[in-house]
């Protein structure tokens, strides 16, 4: 007799979960980082020998304030907002050059 929450709990492991707003690579313990970028939703890995690693891709504001002079001397203020989000394409690459400083688990 197979115990039933062993064959769940085996099975919950070898799914894993991608939210809105983030993309996901596969790390394999002997090939290394795989290329395939997957978006959200439900998605299968081997336990013990792949693990996901989940970069966050939404859209965030940075505000950069200016403070310039006018020809009559007036001094001006300016903020400029920008709105940035990282190419879900290219995360593989994100993972070599920023490693632990972009994503999360």
């Amino acid at each position: 007799a197979v115990d039933q929450r062993r064959v769940r709990g085996a099975a919950v492991q070898c799914l894993y979960n991608v939210d809105a707003g983030e993309a996901a690579i596969i790390f394999d313990k002997f090939a290394g980082v795989k290329t395939n970028v997957y978006g959200e939703g439900t998605h299968f890995r081997i336990p013990l020998i792949q693990e996901p690693i989940i970069f966050d891709i939404k859209s965030r504001p940075r505000s950069v304030p200016v403070i310039t002079g006018s020809k009559d001397l007036q001094t001006v203020n300016l903020t400029l907002r920008i709105l940035f989000h990282p190419d879900p394409t290219t995360i593989t690459k994100y993972l070599h050059t920023c490693q632990y400083y972009y994503y999360y688990y």
